[in-house]
């Protein structure tokens, strides 16, 4: 790597900085716009408190006037000082005088007794008065019912207890709500741009009780974005509540309150955008200035630019083909500065990745040809030199398989060796896959048979399972097997199974120089037994496999066998294919 002195890349950049020093203008511009957004807030939310106390104070009084003059009635019809007649007199004058239209009288059970109406009105319903309202009149004095469509006007039910009689009888009124809608038209007009959906007054069933738009009367508000996430009964519980939603049509501020004796709550909401459209109209002119200054500054730069750009382009593509792993590629760099410099780092680096490459694909090689004999805990064991592959083993629960090639010896006398090895080959290429596919280790292939065993290095509860699971799938294969060899050898191959189950130890045995991951004891030796008793095709197990086994598992029972240096009998079993 040379080491003559280099002028510093960064001095470029820095004639191009002063050139584009308009990050500061920018800067400066986007805070000055951005100190009125917070009081551009504070006023929008001053707008919408004043807007909801002033709905809720008119909706509360216009309801409270009413049920004053309800309340007049009421007591005219109790007094006991007055006659029958005289009271229905002075009752009609007040209705025809208070704006309430028709008074109805419900008796103690909620039945309709009679109406007083001015003139020109009448009486919409004689439907029972409900239990809930009778019961909430007589011991608050007033109930509001749910508000109704009559006609082509939104009404509330007003109900108070008549005084004076022995029983408790009601009267009921239906006080309209079209001054309260031209209330809110009026504000919507006035305060927002004539913006229907500014201000609404809605139920805790989230319907529109009063909206400036007449055809949205008791339409549902379930859509509305300051209600989302909202309990409905929440709207009874007193809250004033200040929020700042996304919805589909763009971000909304607003307010939402609650009428004290109503079950009702107000809402005032404005869109964001204009709320904070002087400040984006101010940030557009900002980014316009600054834009006409960024092409000023642009067209001096890019002559600077050009001519740095040349060496960057070549190590750009350099770095191209180190990713494309061409790590014979040089890029010849001769800037004298800091570009020079990481020319001769990525050099080094393309070094190193070669080397690295061999080494990956050398212990690559070397996992895949040990997955080939041992389970991948263990490859990846040796391969990462963990300390615990040393000598060492333990006692396990596992269970062994031997697989042996009935009259093996005279095929391969019959046979080429060529012809046999190849065989061989393809035998124990796929028993060697079922052994895996079912989580066993394959011990050692011993000229024409296998060894395997489950329940190691991993504990498997369930080994007798998995190990005769791939006996099955071992026999089931070589059915379809023999009929490919027929026809392209002339021949067949038949495997004797022995399975047994039991206490082994299991563990890396052997010398400092050669080690072999394996199974040793007496379990081995009963299934070594068990191989050599089976008939070709036939899956031998012992009396524990059997008992290790679920009851699906099918086997016929041998009896019990001695076998060849082993004190005590051994009952046998043949699994069913």
């Amino acid at each position: 790597m040379s080491t003559k002195p280099r002028r510093r890349f960064s001095t470029r950049l820095a004639a191009i900085a002063v050139l584009i020093a308009i990050t500061p203008v920018i800067a400066i511009g986007l805070v000055l716009v951005d100190t009125n957004r917070s009081a551009l807030r504070s006023r929008s939310e001053e707008l919408l408190f004043a807007v909801t106390d002033d709905i809720a104070n008119a909706a509360t009084g216009a309801l409270d006037d009413a049920r004053a003059r309800l309340g007049a009635v009421a007591a005219v019809l109790g007094d006991p000082s007055y006659g029958a007649q005289e009271r229905l007199g002075i009752a009609r004058a007040i209705v025809a005088t208070s704006g309430l239209e028709a008074v109805g009288v419900y008796d103690e059970t909620g039945a309709w007794v009679d109406a007083i109406v001015a003139k020109g009105a009448s009486w919409p319903s004689r439907d029972p008065l409900a239990a809930p309202l009778r019961e909430t009149a007589g011991a608050e004095h007033v109930a509001f019912g749910e508000v109704e469509l009559v006609g082509t006007d939104v009404r509330v039910p007003i109900v108070v207890p008549i005084a004076g009689r022995a029983e408790r009888w009601f009267a009921v009124a239906r006080v309209s709500l079209a001054p309260l809608q031209d209330r809110l038209l009026g504000v919507a007009r006035d305060r927002f741009e004539g913006r229907f959906d500014a201000v609404t007054l809605v139920d805790t069933r989230l319907r529109y009780v009063v909206h400036a738009d007449p055809e949205r009367r008791l339409a549902s508000a379930a859509g509305l974005p300051l209600l989302e996430g909202l309990e409905p009964r929440a709207l009874t519980e007193g809250i004033l509540l200040f929020r700042d939603v996304d919805g589909s049509s763009g971000g909304m501020l607003g307010v939402i309150r609650s009428l004290p004796t109503l079950p009702w709550a107000v809402v005032a909401q404005t869109p964001r955008a204009v709320v904070y459209e002087p400040v984006e109209r101010a940030r557009r002119f900002v980014i316009v200035a600054v834009a006409s200054a960024a092409l000023l500054a642009m067209g001096a730069a890019i002559v600077l630019v050009r001519r740095a750009a040349a060496p960057i382009r070549t190590l750009v593509q350099l770095a191209h083909d180190l990713g494309q792993r061409r790590f014979d590629r040089r890029a010849e760099i001769s800037t004298g500065d800091e570009l020079e410099t990481l020319a001769d780092a990525m050099h080094t680096a393309a070094l190193d990745l070669d080397a690295s490459e061999r080494k990956v694909r050398e212990e690559t090689e070397i996992r895949t040809q040990l997955g080939r004999y041992l389970p991948q805990k263990l490859v990846a064991g040796i391969a990462d030199h963990d300390p615990t592959m040393a000598l060492s083993s333990g006692r396990r629960q596992v269970s062994v398989m031997f697989a042996d090639i009935a009259s093996f010896t005279a095929l391969a006398e019959r046979e080429p060796p060529d012809k046999v090895v190849a065989l061989l080959n393809q035998l124990f290429t796929i028993l060697t896959e079922i052994v895996f596919r079912h989580g066993g280790t394959v011990d050692k292939l011993i000229g024409d048979c296998m060894m395997a065993f489950w329940g190691a290095p991993d504990d498997q509860p369930d080994h007798a399972k998995r190990a005769v699971a791939a006996a099955i799938d071992i026999q089931r294969w070589l059915d379809v097997a023999n009929d490919c060899w027929e026809d392209a050898l002339g021949l067949q191959i038949q495997l004797a199974i022995g399975i047994h189950s039991g206490d082994a130890i299991v563990g890396n045995l052997g010398s400092d120089q050669r080690m072999e991951y394996t199974c040793v004891g007496d379990t081995v030796n009963v299934a070594a037994r068990l191989e050599s008793l089976a008939r070709p095709q036939q899956i031998l197990i012992s009396d524990a496999t059997r008992d290790a086994l679920p009851a699906s598992v099918r086997c016929a029972p041998l009896g019990k066998r001695h076998l060849p240096g082993r004190m005590g009998e051994v009952g046998l079993h043949e699994v069913i294919v």
